[in-house]
C-alpha cells in the first residue's frame, strides 16, 4: 500500500526546445502524470493491490524520478512509504559488483536506444525507440557496430528485446513494440525471428503477435521472455511505481493475437519508471531498470515467474546515466546502457 506522507511542491520549468524532442516529451508527460498521481493520492489515499519491499522514496535522497539530464521536469518534494510483509531475497544482489564503463557506442544513428539484447554469438543487439528506423544493430562490447538487420515492420514505439530459445531448441530475437507514452494504443506488437547467423542484411520470415492488455491501453518498456516456459513477460511503466506483470503464454505464438495475462503487482515506488527488464540464459535471475535503480528478483528452479517477482527485489549496483533504458544479461553480467549521443555501455559483473 503506497500513502502519501508528506506534501508535495511543483514549479515548472521552461523548456528550451533546442534539447530536443525527447526531454521536451519527457517533461510534458511527467507534469502530466505527476498531477494526476497527486490529485489520486489526495483523493483516494491508497493505492490498490499487493504491498511491496519496505521502502521510502524522495525526490533529491532516494528512488527514482524522471530524467534529469541537464534539466528536471519538475522541481518537487515527495515523501512516500510502502510496507510490505513479502519476504526478501537480498543474496543475489550482494553478487554483483560496481558497474564498469567497457565502451562507447558512437555511430550517429544509435541516439535513442531503448532495448538491448546479447545473442549467441556474443553480438549485442540494440535497438531506437519510436521515430527512428525499423533496424537492429550488432555492436562489440566496445560499442563498434559489427552490422546492421532491416526488420520488415514498423517501429511504432521499439522498447525492449530479448534473446530466447524456442521449446523446439530454435532461437529467436524478440522485439517489443510495447511504448505509449499516452495510452493510446488498443494494442501492440511483439515482434520474433530467428537469429541470423549473419550480421548484415534483412530480417526473413519476420512472426508477429498483436498483444492486448486486460485492463485497456497502458504504456510499458519491459519485456523479457522466459528461457524455461518459452513464455513472455511485459512490466507496464506508470508514475505510482505499482506496475503490472503481464504473461503471453507462449503458445499464443499460433495465433494472430492475444490477450494478456495479468499474473502480479510489482510495487517499486513512485515515480519509479520502470523502462527495461531482462532474465539470465537459465532464468535464475529477473532484472527491471527503472530510470535510477536496477532491481533484481531470485528466482528458484521452475518456480513461476509471477511467484518470484511476487516477492520483494533487492536493488543492485547501477551506473549513473542521463536515461538508462536498455539492460541485458551477458552471460552472469549485466549490461546497462542510456539514450543519448555517445551512450556508455556498462557492464556490472556478478
Amino acid at each position: 500500500m503506497v500513502r502519501l506522507v508528506g506534501c508535495i511542491s511543483a514549479r515548472g520549468d521552461d523548456e528550451d526546445a533546442a534539447e530536443g524532442k525527447q526531454r521536451s516529451n519527457n517533461a510534458v508527460v511527467a507534469r502530466i502524470v505527476l498531477l494526476m498521481l497527486v490529485v489520486s493520492a489526495c483523493s483516494v489515499g491508497s493505492g490498490v493491490g499487493p504491498p511491496a519491499a519496505s521502502t521510502t522514496a524522495s525526490t533529491g535522497s532516494t528512488g527514482d524520478t524522471t530524467p534529469t539530464d541537464g534539466t528536471s521536469p519538475t522541481d518537487a518534494t515527495i515523501s512516500i512509504s510502502t510496507v510490505s510483509t513479502s519476504p526478501l531475497r537480498p543474496a543475489v544482489c550482494a553478487a554483483f559488483s560496481d558497474p564498469v564503463a567497457i565502451g562507447t557506442i558512437t555511430d550517429p544513428a544509435l541516439v535513442e536506444v531503448s532495448g538491448i539484447a546479447v545473442g549467441t554469438n556474443g553480438a549485442i543487439w540494440a535497438h531506437n525507440d519510436s521515430g527512428n528506423q525499423a533496424r537492429l544493430w550488432a555492436l562489440d562490447p566496445s560499442g563498434s557496430v559489427l552490422g546492421s538487420l532491416a526488420v520488415g515492420a514498423q517501429n511504432v514505439d521499439w522498447e525492449d528485446m530479448s534473446v530466447a530459445s524456442s521449446p523446439n531448441g530454435r532461437v529467436f530475437l524478440y522485439l517489443a513494440d510495447i511504448g505509449d507514452n499516452l495510452s493510446l494504443r488498443s494494442s501492440v506488437t511483439i515482434h520474433r525471428f530467428e537469429e541470423p547467423s549473419a550480421l548484415d542484411g534483412d530480417v526473413e520470415e519476420l512472426e508477429s503477435l498483436v498483444v492486448r492488455y486486460p485492463g485497456g491501453s497502458v504504456d510499458a518498456e519491459a519485456f523479457f521472455v522466459d528461457p524455461s516456459s518459452g513464455d513472455s513477460f511485459i512490466v507496464t511503466k506508470t508514475p505510482t511505481g505499482r506496475s503490472s506483470l503481464l504473461r503471453i503464454p507462449v503458445g499464443a505464438w499460433s495465433n494472430p493475437s492475444v490477450e494478456a495475462e495479468h499474473v502480479a503487482m510489482i510495487d517499486l515506488g513512485v515515480l519509479s519508471f520502470v523502462t527495461a527488464g531482462a532474465i539470465s540464459s537459465d532464468g535464475s535471475t529477473i532484472a527491471l531498470r527503472t530510470y535510477r535503480s536496477v532491481w533484481l528478483w531470485e528466482r528458484h528452479g521452475d518456480e513461476p515467474v509471477a511467484d518470484a517477482m511476487g516477492l520483494a527485489p533487492c536493488e543492485a549496483p547501477s551506473p549513473t546515466e542521463p536515461q538508462g533504458e536498455a539492460l541485458a544479461f551477458d552471460g552472469n553480467d549485466l549490461l546497462s546502457v542510456s539514450e543519448g549521443t555517445g551512450a556508455v555501455i556498462y557492464r556490472i559483473e556478478r
